[in-house]
């Protein structure tokens, strides 16, 4: 599934517009998850049984994990303010999205996992607007207020990979702790490997959501969340507290 931000489906603002039996599906969805039913077919399933539309079942797909996976994520969710002096990778594309997503006042969410998440889907094909300023804007204030370390890494497949590296540098080349900014191929690989040293003791934390690196890293962080909370002083709605156990 594809988005973009002139998608023609309707990507919701707020939970309130959620049909009323999404609780139920994804409750369902855990349940079938737990017991090693693929994930794709497993959300074809109860989105057909519960009349999901395409965007609620990429909320599924995008925030709804099996148990196991879910809690390991959680245990290596490391407190922003705990990080001040630790040398930082921040997945450069998949933390402004989603901010960005948040700015333009898309649907942002934490996670079963307890990452927050967005539902654009941009990632590809994202192109920087004034919104993506003030994204950039956020995460250099907070790059500001670091000790330690910062790299920026940007997947060299995005279009948009040269013009954000530029903003990037303009933006947060004057805080008193500058972030390389880096263009990589095979990012997932890079950040992983960057994150650990010899040994595999952690030498690094991820700021990512992605759920291929995160399940093959040690220490994470949120940075979206940390700005939504800090900056905005909103509370990220947790798409966990809807999931409804299946009754059996």
């Amino acid at each position: 599934m594809a988005y973009s931000h002139y998608s023609c489906y309707i990507i919701y603002t707020n939970m309130a517009e959620l049909n009323t039996n999404f609780g139920v599906a994804a409750g369902d969805l855990v349940f079938m998850l737990d017991r090693g039913y693929p994930k794709s077919p497993s959300i074809d399933l109860v989105g057909n049984r519960y009349g999901l539309d395409r965007t609620e079942r990429m909320l599924l797909y995008r925030g709804v994990f099996d148990t196991k996976s879910s809690l390991s994520r959680r245990e290596k969710l490391v407190e922003i303010d705990n990080i001040s002096e630790s040398c930082l990778l921040i997945d450069g594309f998949n933390v402004l999205i989603t901010i960005d997503s948040y700015l333009q006042g898309l649907l942002v969410f934490a996670a079963s996992d307890g990452y927050v998440r967005d539902v654009s889907e941009v990632y590809g094909n994202y192109r920087p607007d004034k919104s993506t300023v003030r994204a950039l804007d956020l995460i250099a204030g907070f790059i500001g207020e670091r000790k330690g370390s910062t790299t920026i890494l940007l997947d060299k497949r995005a279009d948009a990979s040269s013009e954000c590296a530029s903003l990037i540098e303009k933006k947060a080349g004057r805080v008193p702790f500058p972030p390389e900014v880096l263009i990589v191929t095979a990012l997932d690989h890079k950040l992983v490997e960057r994150s650990c040293c010899a040994g595999g003791k952690p030498e690094a934390v991820v700021a990512t959501s992605d759920t291929e690196v995160l399940d093959r890293i040690q220490k994470a962080c949120d940075i979206p969340c940390w700005i939504i909370e800090k900056r905005f002083k909103k509370i990220v709605f947790d798409l966990g507290s809807l999931i409804k156990t299946p009754v059996r």
